[in-house]
């Protein structure tokens, strides 16, 4: 599941353009429920999947981002198709609190603001460091320990045994990668994936 790729060739295209961000507009409004111990459980099976065997050691956005539906980013009614969704209240994210890390798994997990995390990415560049003549290991390296990882919202079918949830990983403007999720229910409580759908690699 953990695949990211650089991009040494083409390094002048902005980030915007290689994640597919959409223009800006009006801002989500924060929540100011917290996380329910069935949402973190969520995305501690995304972040489990994700990460595999390795232990989690991740710069994590501490807002949510709005889950897509359309698009090459979101999921659609081919690849959830199954799914009887709940409503959902649109334009709203949530807050990741330092007392949710323990939940979200075991590792090293850094709660950043997300404008903070997107200088700091551009800061560390692997891209830019390249064209200063850095060696393409030490660059990539750098960029991958200031990556930033984003959750996104996430919305549960009726009965609440499926859920669609989405991530992206970002370590330059051609550094990165990112994917929507189906997720189940298991009988234990935990979440696991069985269907990846939307993804993009940069």
């Amino acid at each position: 599941m953990r695949i990211v790729a650089f991009c040494v060739l083409a390094l002048a295209i902005p980030a915007s353009s290689c994640l597919g961000q959409e223009g800006e507009g009006d801002k989500p409004k924060v929540s100011d429920q917290p996380l329910s111990a069935e949402r973190l459980a969520v995305y501690h099976g995304l972040l489990s999947d994700w990460f595999g065997k390795e232990r989690i050691k991740i710069n994590l956005a501490a807002l949510t981002d709005p889950l897509s539906q359309s698009g090459p980013f979101g999921y659609d009614k081919t690849c959830a198709k199954e799914v009887d969704f709940e409503p959902v209240e649109a334009g709203i994210v949530h807050k990741i609190q330092t007392n949710d890390l323990i939940a979200l798994g075991p590792g090293e997990i850094r709660l950043v603001d997300p404008e903070a995390g997107s200088k700091e990415i551009s800061q560390n560049d692997p891209g830019n460091a390249i064209r200063e003549g850095k060696p393409v290991g030490a660059a990539v390296d750098k960029g991958f320990a200031h990556a930033l990882f984003t959750l996104s919202e996430i919305r549960f079918s009726k009965d609440h045994a499926r859920a669609v949830v989405s991530f992206s990983f970002v370590c330059g403007g051609l550094c990165g990668n990112g994917s929507t999720l189906v997720m189940a229910k298991q009988k234990d409580g935990s979440w696991k994936r069985i269907r990846s759908c939307g993804g993009w690699v940069s």
